[in-house]
């Protein structure tokens, strides 16, 4: 994160706040804590009895809405600490981050098929 653009070996961008856009774009299908508060648009859609394909219009609406909510939960928790720490948190937090943690680590790749698969980020202060 702290290398020159051009020796990134990613183009990850990042908003005025800190965070990792990829954690944006993923974070209306993902399952998030953030300080003990949960974070899950789906289950939000469904508490409405709201879905994409009936009520798209409202639904992007209240996805900015829940990304907005999401990302001040975030800043909030990360508050005493720096840009650098918020950009690296929110990174690794997103679907992209987690495939860079697990090729980090030297384990077997497994491949599941079928059944359901949850991903939920935790993030709490100490």
């Amino acid at each position: 994160l702290t290398l020159p653009e051009e020796e990134r070996r990613s183009s990850d961008a990042f908003t005025e706040e800190g965070v990792a856009e990829q954690f944006l774009l993923d974070a209306g299908r993902s399952d998030f804590v953030v300080d003990g508060e949960a974070f899950n648009f789906v289950a939000e859609l469904e508490e409405l009895g709201l879905s994409v394909e009936e009520d798209s219009t409202r639904v992007e609406q209240l996805l900015r809405d829940f990304e907005g909510r999401l990302v001040v939960a975030l800043v909030q928790s990360l508050a005493s600490g720096s840009e650098l720490l918020r950009q690296a948190i929110s990174r690794t937090m997103s679907q992209s981050g987690m495939a860079n943690v697990e090729r980090a680590c030297g384990g077997p790749q497994v491949v599941v098929s079928g059944g359901e698969q949850s991903l939920r980020y935790e993030l709490s202060a100490v």
